[in-house]
């Protein structure tokens, strides 16, 4: 099978969601844009574009590898005014709030207390994000994310909430950008863009 074409741009989201592609989990949190929405077949060898299910981090918020394989074969074409009831305009804000849990932590560095782990971050960052456009989704449409690029800049511990705001930073088809913030009290914890596209599930 031929490769999937890729948006080689740097910092660009994936521009081409709608074919039929494997489901994984990846995910780009260390800024490395060139190389998200793309994966190497250790088949065939071919590249492919590949994107992350924030579904699959909603649900699943300690333990993001669980998400990976499994195919997934859920899209199909569909026009902007087939799957919103509005528009989705730039500036366009929500916010969230978070507590952190025992089960979103990690104890990785002796001797320091269990701090939110980076995959719990993200997830709360896609989830505030996809609340702008689920309230708005037509019957049958969904919202994935494709694209992910966030800093961790500080640390969470147990117990302490963490204040999202995602804010729609840009619209290209069915492909919308957000710039996202992370905050306990006055301090950022983390901050960075992430993209999700909509989609038509296929029944």
């Amino acid at each position: 099978m031929a490769p999937h074409p890729v948006d080689e741009r740097v910092g660009a989201p994936p521009t081409n969601l709608g074919e039929s592609i494997s489901h994984v989990a990846l995910v780009d949190t260390a800024g490395d844009r060139g190389r998200a929405g793309r994966e190497e077949s250790s088949h065939s060898g071919e590249t492919h574009d590949t994107y992350l299910s924030s579904a699959c981090l909603w649900h699943s918020l300690a333990d993001l590898p669980s998400c990976q394989g499994g195919a997934m074969r859920i899209w199909e074409s569909a026009d902007w005014d087939e799957l919103v009831t509005s528009p989705v305009r730039e500036g366009e804000q929500t916010e969230r709030s978070f507590e952190v849990t025992t089960d979103l932590v990690t104890d990785h560095v002796p001797g320091s207390p269990s701090v939110l782990t980076t995959p719990a971050l993200i997830a709360f960052v896609e989830e505030t994000a996809a609340d702008i456009l689920r309230r708005r989704l037509a019957p049958g449409a969904a919202a994935v994310g494709t694209w992910i690029g966030v800093r961790h800049r500080a640390p969470a511990l147990v117990g302490e909430h963490v204040a999202v705001r995602a804010t729609v930073s840009g619209v290209r088809g069915r492909h919308v950008t957000f710039d996202v913030v992370a905050r306990v009290g006055d301090r950022t914890i983390g901050d960075g863009q992430v993209s999700q596209a909509l989609i038509r599930a296929r029944s």
